[in-house]
């Protein structure tokens, strides 16, 4: 009887355990099939560090088989990439039932070595009688990789808006000049009106004046093209002598307001009949005429030298524009940077 009754506690433990297996292997199949079309990675472990479960997308995603795990979970390191330890002792301890630590990580793929983001996060179980965790491996690469270009994007938006802003209030100067010369050469000819030689002259000054105003001013509203590197170079033929006529009568009455010596010097101009951007050129030589006039002090002297170098390659021509002054100069610190964007040496 005794036998009996030991060999039916056994059969009836054995079907036990043996249910208990099916049960276990049925409910693993069940999160298989749930997880295993998921990018998210998860793994159940105890606080002794004994797995209990590794989604079948394992290997797929990190490139570890999903049995090395199985046999130690620490066999993650195999991956870690940025030297982040988060599997301790300590760390559990850390994490109260209900609740959960998370990390953001690199980790690479040993396989491939390939390096993706992911979030990381343990999460204590709840559920009386066990004291299990659950780890979330979280894809994040994407998201990484969007949130940097958006920041990028919000930096490049940012510049711009700056320097958009910058390049207008510093424009003040660059559209008084022209025009002074037209308001100027306006009270010259209401004062001569009676002199035809002196209208037809105050006129022609007006009228280019005028067309550099305009040119500018078509710069201003084509900010979105100087943004995104369209720029057009209009190629028009057009008379050197006559370009810089129409510059010497903006920048000589600026000049002599101020008592300075102005001159224009051109040596060796075997042609002054030229195809190019006339109004480009007379920006660049009105920009630096005109800060050569506002920084240079009263009795000062200015000069813009034009040589006619040897002649270049077809029918290109290589000319060589100076302006120079006795002007209170640049530093040395700030030389550095003259070919930034709207630079100046100060806000006036």
């Amino acid at each position: 009887i005794i036998l009996y009754m030991l060999w039916f506690i056994m059969e009836r433990n054995k079907r036990e355990l043996h249910g208990k297996d099916l049960e276990l292997e049925y409910r693993e199949k069940i999160l298989d099939m749930i997880t295993s079309p998921l990018n998210d990675i998860y793994i159940i472990f105890t606080k002794q560090f004994e797995v209990k479960y590794v989604s079948p997308n394992m290997e797929r995603q990190i490139g570890i088989s999903r049995e090395k795990i199985k046999k130690n979970i620490h066999n993650l390191a195999l991956a870690a990439f940025d030297n982040k330890i988060t599997l301790n002792d300590d760390r559990l301890e850390t994490i109260a039932k209900g609740e959960s630590w998370d990390i953001s990580r690199c980790l690479m793929n040993p396989v491939t070595g390939e390096k993706r983001r992911y979030q990381e996060i343990i999460h204590h179980l709840s559920y009386e009688g066990d004291n299990d965790y659950i780890m979330i491996l979280s894809d994040r690469t994407k998201e990484q990789k969007i949130e940097e270009q958006l920041r990028s994007a919000l930096d490049s938006a940012k510049s711009a808006n700056e320097a958009k802003s910058m390049f207008l209030s510093n424009m003040s100067h660059d559209i008084r000049t022209p025009m002074n010369a037209i308001l100027g050469c306006a009270e010259l000819l209401a004062k001569n009106s009676g002199d035809e030689a002196k209208v037809r002259e105050y006129t022609a000054k007006i009228t280019s004046s005028g067309q550099f105003l305009l040119g500018l001013i078509n710069d201003v509203l084509d900010m979105s093209k100087i943004e995104s590197g369209k720029v057009n170079i209009n190629i028009v033929s057009f008379n050197l002598a006559d370009l810089l006529e129409e510059i010497s009568d903006i920048v000589l009455p600026q000049a002599k307001a101020k008592h300075q010596q102005f001159e224009i010097i051109a040596s060796k101009i075997t042609g002054e009949q030229l195809l190019g951007d006339k109004v480009r050129l007379g920006q660049i030589l009105m920009n630096l005429l005109s800060n050569a006039v506002k920084y240079t002090q009263v009795g000062g002297r200015i000069v813009l030298n034009i040589t006619c170098l040897k002649q270049g390659k077809g029918k290109y021509q290589k000319f060589r524009f100076e302006v120079s002054d006795n002007g209170i100069g640049m530093t040395q610190e700030f030389l550095e940077m003259i070919y930034d964007p709207f630079m100046r040496v100060e806000d006036q």
